[in-house]
């Protein structure tokens, strides 16, 4: 069994980030205190009753959103308070908001997936539109090619289309559907092809690049389909 210097050393350790907010009133340094520790002590010294230099329920639960931190802890919680609080999502004293940011970064992602899909149902309908006014109006459409990773090697699809940008890394077939002419390195694939499967389509060209190469869809098949300036 550790001797006593050995277990006070590995506490002392796994409390590094515990954070004591007992014996004070309300201030946000408590919000600041609490960000990015693993459980956070704080005291609920009355349910809703105002108390000189205490904390009270209602006043905690109204910035509960507000800590970033592992898990809450009530400390100092009264007998009245603690029963009040465990009717609204406190039990035994402890809300774990580990659990609730979780479910908060889930419903971020799922609204953000969902944005996402909406734009790029937006970004399709646009490339169908365009593919067929340029038949319309008799725009060329030319072999669409692949190209390595890394360069150096290029690829034939057997795709008619669009290039959208200048250096033949997107495009856009003939019946609308857009590509990512970029492939794995392929002996096979320069003997018999690469097979490039359509891609979701963004409504913004470059995303993520220098400003120079960004550029929106609706701007770029605008331009295309006015031809060359001048």
């Amino acid at each position: 069994m550790p001797g006593p210097a050995g277990t006070a050393g590995r506490l002392a350790e796994a409390m590094e980030t515990l954070f004591p907010g007992s014996g004070t009133e309300w201030a946000p340094s408590l919000v600041d205190a609490a960000r990015g520790v693993d459980l956070f002590a704080v005291e609920a010294y009355t349910y809703d009753r105002a108390v000189r230099y205490h904390l009270d329920y209602l006043t905690l639960r109204a910035h509960l959103d507000e800590f970033e931190a592992g898990r809450v802890v009530l400390t100092t919680c009264r007998e009245r308070a603690r029963r009040r609080s465990s009717t609204d999502g406190t039990v035994g004293g402890v809300t774990d908001w580990a659990d609730r940011r979780k479910h908060a970064i889930e419903a971020h992602a799922a609204e953000l997936r969902r944005r996402q899909a909406a734009e790029s149902e937006r970004a399709a309908a646009m490339l169908v539109e365009f593919a067929r006014e340029a038949r319309a109006r008799g725009l060329p459409s030319v072999p669409l090619v692949a190209r390595s990773h890394n360069g150096r090697h290029r690829y034939r699809t057997g795709l008619r289309g669009w290039y959208l940008r200048p250096d033949g890394g997107v495009a856009v077939d003939e019946d609308g559907r857009f590509y990512l002419l970029s492939v794995p390195t392929s002996l096979r694939a320069l003997l018999t092809g690469a097979r490039v499967e359509p891609s979701r389509p963004q409504l913004v060209l470059g995303e993520g690049g220098r400003d120079g190469e960004r550029i929106t869809l609706r701007a770029q098949l605008d331009s295309m389909l006015a031809g060359p300036s001048g």
